[in-house]
């Protein structure tokens, strides 16, 4: 606990995005106050969101105090998908389950935490997050929200649970957070965009870092949020020398010399 408040950060990760995982978890352990006080799960599936061994062992190298929860979801792994590299998401609605605890922090996995984001957490709302960057930010995007008391518990997600379609196209777990969040009249605190920050080259409509370059004094966390062949992730070969990037490859070089490790003992 933190302060009496039962607190849990977590996130779903696979084999894919280790990398990120471990960069981003060092980042929030660096930078975020009570992180490592608080409970954090790591949530993945042996069928469609593997994680082996070896990424098991570097994620509690870099979190100690991490929970690795294997889901066994059968709706999960029902319906179409545009895309199945997409169908991990459906795990962030593992968020809402948790229901021993008064307030859960999900994160995704291509994220890079800059400075402490705490302040928001003693606010009053049930759901906190940011505005999409596309779809002229008609939905909070779900790479980064909070939840409240209010939202947690297994009717939560059961609601959510029964509202999963069974074609789900490329968008999954985001227009569904956000139809219920609306259908439930919840208490939404719209953050500002330095809370996950949207606005970093490498995606077809993000050419270059100019904003990022502006914003990065305010910046709590970046996020190279998009879709699979569209969003070139910081650890992807080849990915392009931008500042936001380069900034990711010396957070990753930061952990492994901080922690002794090199990248031949890591299972990336």
């Amino acid at each position: 606990m933190t302060g009496g408040i039962r607190r849990l950060y977590c996130t779903v990760t696979n084999d894919t995005f280790i990398r990120g995982t471990l960069v981003m978890l060092y980042s929030m352990n660096k930078h975020v106050a009570g992180f490592e006080e608080s409970r954090l799960k790591i949530f993945y599936n042996h069928s469609f969101c593997q994680l082996s061994q070896n990424s098991k062992r570097d994620i509690l190298a870099i979190a100690p105090h991490a929970e690795l929860v294997e889901i066994i979801q059968p709706r999960y792994e029902l319906g179409s998908l545009t895309d199945e590299y997409h169908r991990p998401a459906f795990l962030t609605l593992e968020a809402f389950r948790q229901e021993k605890m008064d307030q859960v922090i999900f994160f995704d996995a291509d994220m890079l935490c800059l400075r402490d984001f705490s302040e928001i957490l003693t606010l009053p709302f049930d759901f906190a997050a940011t505005r999409c960057r596309s779809n002229g930010g008609v939905l909070l995007n779900t790479g980064f929200f909070v939840l409240n008391k209010q939202l947690i518990g297994r009717e939560v997600y059961q609601d959510l649970l029964d509202r999963l379609p069974l074609d789900h196209g490329h968008m999954i777990d985001q227009p569904l957070i956000n139809g219920y969040i609306n259908e439930v009249n919840a208490k939404i605190l719209e953050l500002e965009s330095f809370y996950n920050y949207l606005y970093i080259g490498g995606h077809p409509e993000i050419p270059g870092d100019e904003r990022y370059l502006v914003d990065l004094p305010e910046i709590r966390v970046l996020h190279w949020a998009g879709r699979v062949g569209r969003r070139i992730k910081p650890w992807d070969e080849g990915a392009p020398d931008f500042p936001s990037l380069r900034r990711w490859k010396e957070e990753e070089v930061e952990m492994l010399e901080k922690l002794k490790f090199d990248r031949s003992e890591l299972s990336y």
